[in-house]
């Protein structure tokens, strides 16, 4: 069996042929919390003033570990404010539906996709009852909603996932309308109804979204260069959406346009850049290239080998481009 492996934004290794890439549990802090420059909504901010300053001051902390790549020493200071809020707000009130939206979020970052299922759709419940009244809130709602996708997907629950990646995909498409901020919100979440399509074997259908993702990538990253890396992985997700229906020369530039970025970006992604290699090495060898194939999944090979030395979870991915590697001689 060929493994072609994709890369998500957690530590672990997936050997499914078919995992979430654009997943952004991270993005999701920054959507809700937002003193970084996306303006807190005025209900929020209002409820903000009825807060107690220490449980402010854990929130404030808990994004500073999470900008710090830290998110389970994010998620214990987040799981004190939220022991607050149920104690003391009521169900309705959009700092509870904030610190919901938020836990779920790092839960998912933890990969504790399970448990993140019950603050999400709490989150989401919230913010759709208030977001009739105050429009300001869309944007945190389609958040959740794209993480709800996200959660149900990670437990194998495909078909329920669509729903909620959708309205959030139509919520994103709107907003952006008027707010360019949120195309790369735009992007994440056409990426991953693409993904969503393909877990529930619609291949064709998962072509469109994923190619307008990398057309809207292409278009921010001439002004910020940050979001090459969500670029890349969209891009590595195009390349499979392509060799899933068997057009392989179709793959082929895509994948390596991939394998190009993370190049440069390999320093803080080796493990996207040896995905990027094998899944290049799969693409080269279906269209009759053996030795360019051999070449590049014996990079990816090194790469990982290097990397499962000090982490043991590495070793099921370099089993999977070892028996590539046999395959291909």
């Amino acid at each position: 069996m060929i493994h072609r492996f994709q890369s998500t934004n957690a530590a672990r290794p997936l050997c499914a042929l078919l995992a979430l890439l654009m997943v952004l549990p991270v993005a999701a802090l920054e959507q809700v919390a937002a003193p970084e420059g996306r303006p807190v909504a005025g209900l929020l901010a209002q409820a903000n003033s009825e807060i107690p300053p220490e449980i402010l001051a854990l929130e404030m902390k808990a994004r500073n570990h999470n900008e710090r790549s830290e998110p389970q020493q994010a998620l214990a200071l987040m799981q004190q404010v939220m022991a607050w809020v149920n104690a003391n707000l009521p169900r309705n009130d959009p700092y509870r539906a904030q610190t919901q939206s938020i836990v779920g979020a790092l839960l998912n970052a933890e990969g504790r996709h399970q448990e993140a299922l019950g603050p999400t759709e709490e989150a989401i419940k919230i913010y759709s009852e208030l977001a009739k009244t105050n429009p300001s809130l869309l944007g945190d709602l389609a958040m959740a909603l794209n993480n709800l996708g996200m959660s149900y997907n990670e437990v194998g629950r495909h078909q329920e996932a669509l729903a909620p990646t959708e309205e959030a995909l139509k919520i994103y498409r709107e907003l952006a309308k008027t707010n360019p901020s949120l195309l790369g919100d735009l992007a994440m979440a056409l990426n991953n109804l693409g993904m969503s399509y393909s877990l529930l074997g619609r291949r064709q259908e998962a072509l469109a979204p994923t190619e307008e993702a990398v057309k809207v990538y292409r278009d921010l990253v001439k002004t910020n260069p940050a979001d090459l890396n969500n670029m890349a992985k969209t891009l590595s997700n195009l390349g499979m959406c392509y060799g899933l229906l068997d057009r392989h020369q179709e793959a082929l530039a895509p994948t390596e346009e991939a394998v190009q970025i993370y190049r440069d970006l390999a320093k803080t992604n080796p493990v996207d850049l040896a995905m990027a290699l094998n899944n290049l090495g799969l693409t080269q060898q279906e269209l009759g290239k053996p030795k360019q194939a051999r070449r590049s999944v014996a990079e990816a090979v090194a790469i990982i080998r290097q990397l499962a030395a000090t982490n043991p979870a590495f070793q099921e991915f370099m089993q999977g481009m070892l028996k590539n590697l046999e395959i291909m001689n």
